[in-house]
């Protein structure tokens, strides 16, 4: 992605939060009011059309956000190849716990389709008859709770030669990991070497920056590259002032009529490479 591209995506993502963050739940509003699932799901259409790998690997399939307003995890696959999530398991830690993992076969019979996202539910909430949403308990075993803005780092492993082994590097798919302030806890960076040596995180102590107000964290680099590193991704607080570049048609307010004025330009941008 061109340094251009990234700013703007991170622009109107950390702008949109004017309205986003009163939403009081993951679906819009009768009103009209817009939800940060509603963000979510209008940059998914985009991000498909746009950046999809020619050929994949499970690496393709990534922690697109951190929902921490509703408690959900959201895994986008950035190829063009449908997975089959079986024997597929998280790994997850923060402040006080290591090493929780989900059940081996806690996503036997979920397939995360090219283009699409996968959402993970802490709340045990998900929509009933909505294969692309999940509750956290289906998937067995455990995660590090709660899912806050506190130290946490996690990562996902697929069973790639084998059952997944927690051990074998080569079986991460991706990782993150977030902290208040960005300050490095060791019990959140279990497994970060790991990722590091596999070129799925910039290095230790690497933490994206959130605050106790932060709502959101996003995927503001939308190309698909495995590496991650925080300056990849933006966290999303409230702001209670609007006054932002990418409010495109002068409302006063960040909305979904801005996010799609921004969508089919970045579109645009990458047709134009």
């Amino acid at each position: 992605m061109s340094p251009a591209t990234r700013t703007l995506s991170v622009s109107i993502v950390a702008g949109f939060v004017c309205t986003a963050a009163h939403a009081q739940a993951a679906t819009a509003h009768p009103d009209g009011e817009v939800g940060f699932q509603d963000l979510i799901a209008s940059t998914t259409a985009s991000t498909a059309a746009t950046f999809l790998m020619t050929s994949g690997t499970e690496r393709d399939v990534q922690i697109r956000s951190i929902d921490f307003e509703n408690g959900i995890i959201e895994l986008f696959n950035f190829s063009n190849i449908d997975y089959d999530l079986s024997g597929w398991r998280f790994c997850s830690h923060d402040f006080d716990q290591a090493r929780r993992y989900t059940a081996t076969a806690g996503l036997n019979g979920v397939t995360i389709e090219s283009g699409s996202s996968l959402f993970i539910h802490f709340d045990n909430d998900a929509p009933a008859n909505d294969s692309d949403r999940v509750d956290r308990s289906s998937l067995g075993g455990a995660f590090a709770l709660p899912l806050d803005q506190d130290a946490y780092g996690i990562q996902l492993y697929a069973p790639i030669g084998g059952p997944v082994n927690f051990g074998n590097s080569s079986q991460i798919t991706d990782h993150l990991q977030w902290n208040i302030n960005g300050q490095s806890v060791g019990s959140a960076e279990v497994r970060t070497g790991q990722a590091v040596s596999q070129n799925l995180w910039s290095a230790g102590g690497d933490f994206i920056v959130t605050t106790a107000e932060a709502q959101l964290i996003m995927l503001a680099d939308l190309s698909g590259d495995i590496l991650g590193s925080p300056s990849e991704y933006v966290a999303i607080e409230p702001q209670p002032i609007c006054n932002n570049p990418s409010d495109v048609d002068g409302s006063g307010e960040l909305d979904a009529f801005d996010v799609i004025q921004f969508l089919e330009t970045l579109e645009l941008g990458c047709e134009q490479e």
